[in-house]
């Protein structure tokens, strides 16, 4: 359940995979870098809500006693939850410094700042992050003056095209 970094990796691994700290106009950028960080550590769970804290005590041969997989399952929830608390901005901060679980902080956060994209503001928005090996369709898309009519799938059909 845990993820496949040592210790002794953990604390400086989220900074050196997440290029980018979230603020008000990144979140989509900071969530993206974030998730796929947690996937490849095997974290994702604990963002997604597929992973639900198992109970806290058991029985077992007729006494309670703690269970170890809420033990594993807590300890991960916290790293996954402090992963997210240093890859925001420190005004960011105060909005999930009340979470106790990663899900609660990562759904505040995506509830706050994940912003809807119109179709209209989507092609601009493509075109510019296009690389330079796209330089010829960008400047072919451009000199169309109908370019800004363009929805997102067509834009998306025109580049298979080409």
């Amino acid at each position: 359940m845990a993820g496949s970094l040592s210790s002794s990796t953990q604390g400086n691994a989220i900074s050196a995979l997440v290029s980018v700290k979230m603020k008000r106009d990144n979140y989509l950028l900071w969530s993206s870098q974030l998730e796929s960080v947690m996937e490849s550590q095997e974290l994702v769970q604990f963002i997604n809500g597929s992973s639900p804290p198992p109970p806290e005590v058991i029985i077992k041969d007729g006494k309670s006693e703690i269970n170890l997989e809420f033990i594993v399952w807590k300890r991960s929830n916290r790293l996954t939850l402090s992963w997210i608390k240093a890859t925001i901005s420190k005004p960011i901060l105060g909005q999930i410094v009340s979470c106790k679980s990663a899900y609660a902080a990562w759904h505040t956060l995506k509830k706050s700042f994940r912003q809807e994209v119109d179709d209209s503001d989507l092609v601009p928005i493509t075109m510019n992050g296009l690389p330079v090996e796209c330089e010829s369709f960008v400047t072919l898309i451009s000199a169309n003056s109908s370019y800004a009519s363009f929805t997102f799938s067509e834009l998306f059909d025109l580049r298979k095209e080409t």
